[in-house]
């Protein structure tokens, strides 16, 4: 039995590889950032580098709002992830509370606390 590989395959094969390969350097990104800015605990992700813009969800405005206080540390940072980065991108995403299981100050979910 002889196995053959179409140009699909290795088409599809290699779009695999790379968006696993950006996960992975995401997720670098994102410990990076956490280690860079430790006070914002894990509330907060990196979601994208592109195009001189580094793109950051938060699950609340009031975390937006504190990172806008921030902004030139932030870039300053970026630009020494990625030469390219030269722009904040800040959005809510209110889904990071279910992911991240954390309120507002990483303390934990209400019920979780006794």
């Amino acid at each position: 039995m002889r196995a053959t590989t179409s140009l699909c395959d290795v088409f599809q094969d290699t779009k695999f590889s790379a968006v696993k390969d950006k996960l992975k350097d995401l997720a670098e990104i994102n410990k990076l950032f956490h280690e860079e800015f430790p006070h914002y605990g894990n509330q907060l992700r990196v979601a994208n580098i592109s195009g001189g813009c580094i793109a950051i969800e938060t699950p609340n405005s009031m975390l937006l709002t504190r990172l806008k206080f921030d902004r030139i540390q932030i870039l300053k940072w970026a630009e020494s992830v990625d030469l390219s980065a030269n722009d904040l991108k800040l959005t809510v995403n209110p889904a990071l509370y279910k992911q991240l299981g954390s309120d507002v100050y990483g303390q934990g979910s209400p019920k979780h606390q006794k």
